[in-house]
């Protein structure tokens, strides 16, 4: 009775496919707000989601799940709970369980990527390495439907001998999964070749479980006639990727019957759907590069997203859809909501390896803050370089690996440089630690950096100098101009 149940939330629904880079909280809310019925993550390698903590974010309102070193993993609301589906990468079933263990609570649904044809999925045993090796596939299935409250389903590529798929998909079905998501092409076959539209016939007839369809994107841009496409397959519902991706109001009334299917079908205008795409991304404090990706698969090569290419800068981007306004609001919500870190002090010091250098050094943990800027301290260092110093001097950066981790030194010019006095796990966060601290050295008064502002300048009552001429130290107070002193 429970699996009926779970089968049949699967029967006559239009769901978000799961795409990598694309898939990520943002996409999800806005397809379902058009009206998507289901909508995936995209796939989540198992050991992330096994090395994740689960976090309430009470800024965003937000549920996420961090890396030990603050990288986010999954970020959701409660809002799409119902409707959410995570979809693990695995090739192991104890690996699976746990990764599912750790979302169940959080979403309606786990999905076994046994169909993504990317090396890094196969060389890992994951995606569709999987239909080689059945038994694994049925042990990871099996495992999951026996030890989890929620549905499990999985989505597969066609298998190149029609025979070994649909025992497959049987064998799939006789692990209690509740639905089997079916892509219309094999692992080497491409969005140019059409759908095989008769073998997922056969898969689908050869099984009594809901059957998935996915792959037609490319059949039409249509909703009606991508409708008329699954219904030849045989399938009882659809999985939209590409068309979404390029216009995610693709859902919108999207038809469930054939006498549905007279009505005209209309886009909403893709510049609307695209700013509402960047508000939720910056609602939910998703990066500029994020929104970049996405946005350039909607809005292809016209004027507008020229403009967007050509920035790093989510306030730019906000202001081609007239959301400047909206930008300074939710940057100055987010940063005071931020926890207040402890105070601290800055030091510039004699450098070590230079006798006349000022060495700039505070104590900036980077993890704590890589999340919350919309712009990067080193995009933001190249600006004020290019704009405030006619880009005479450049910012240069040295890295060298220090006790497992790594230390950036940024120099500008001959003799001034900036270090954090945390070590980063890896060479690029190295370098924009230092990048902030020389940002905090300069006092650049800029709204992205509130952030920093808030919870490091205000709690630093002074900066102690040794000046290196006389030995003796030099207190300034942070409202004294050490900008130009420094430079």
């Amino acid at each position: 009775l429970l699996l009926n149940r779970s089968m049949e939330r699967y029967r006559n629904v239009v769901v978000l496919a799961p795409m990598v880079r694309i898939n990520k909280l943002p996409m999800r809310l806005l397809s379902i707000q058009y009206g998507a019925d289901l909508v995936y993550t995209e796939e989540i390698i198992d050991i992330r989601l096994i090395s994740a903590k689960r976090t309430v974010n009470q800024c965003l309102g937000t549920i996420d799940f961090l890396e030990p070193d603050g990288t986010l993993v999954l970020r959701t609301v409660a809002d799409e709970k119902s409707k959410l589906i995570v979809q693990i990468g695995t090739s192991d079933p104890e690996r699976a369980l746990t990764a599912a263990r750790a979302v169940e609570a959080d979403c309606s649904g786990i999905d076994i990527n046994m169909g993504c044809p990317k090396s890094f999925s196969l060389s890992g045993g994951m995606g569709a390495a999987l239909l080689k090796k059945p038994e694994k596939a049925e042990a990871i299935a099996r495992h999951l439907v026996r030890n989890l409250s929620i549905p499990v389903t999985c989505k597969i590529r066609l298998l190149p001998n029609l025979d070994d798929g649909i025992r497959f998909v049987k064998m799939l079905e006789s692990c209690g999964v509740a639905a089997i998501g079916v892509h219309g092409r094999t692992v080497n076959e491409r969005p140019s070749n059409p759908a095989r539209i008769e073998e997922m016939r056969r898969y689908a007839g050869a099984v009594s479980i809901p059957v998935i369809a996915s792959g037609l994107s490319g059949s039409s841009c249509d909703a009606n006639d991508l409708y008329r496409s699954m219904r030849k397959t045989g399938a009882d519902s659809i999985m939209i990727a590409r068309n979404a991706m390029w216009n995610c109001s693709v859902f919108k009334n999207f038809p469930k019957t054939e006498e549905e299917c007279i009505r005209v079908f209309e886009f909403v205008d893709r510049m609307e759907v695209a700013k509402q795409l960047t508000i939720l991304s910056v609602k939910y404090n998703f990066s500029s590069q994020y929104l970049k990706y996405a946005l350039q698969n909607s809005l292809g090569s016209s004027r507008d997203m020229m403009i967007i290419r050509n920035t790093t800068l989510m306030s730019e981007i906000c202001a081609v859809f007239g959301l400047d306004a909206f930008y300074r609001d939710e940057m100055r919500r987010i940063s005071n909501a931020e926890e207040i870190a402890p105070a601290k002090k800055a030091r510039i010091s004699n450098g070590v390896k230079v006798t006349d250098t000022l060495v700039f050094t505070y104590p900036l943990d980077y993890s704590k803050y890589k999340r919350s800027f919309g712009v990067p301290p080193k995009t933001l260092l190249d600006e004020l370089c290019i704009k405030r110093l006619g880009g005479t001097i450049k910012p240069k950066y040295t890295t060298e690996p220090e006790k497992g981790r790594f230390k950036c030194t940024l120099r500008l010019g001959d003799k001034r440089a900036f270090e954090s006095e945390f070590r980063e796990r890896n060479k690029k966060h190295a370098e924009q630690a230092a990048a902030a601290v020389c940002l905090i050295a300069l006092q650049v008064r800029d709204h992205r950096l509130n952030i920093l502002y808030k919870n490091e300048i205000a709690n630093c009552e002074h900066l102690i100098v040794d000046t290196t001429e006389n030995g003796e130290l030099v207190t300034l107070s942070i409202h004294d101009s050490i900008s130009d002193w420094l430079l």
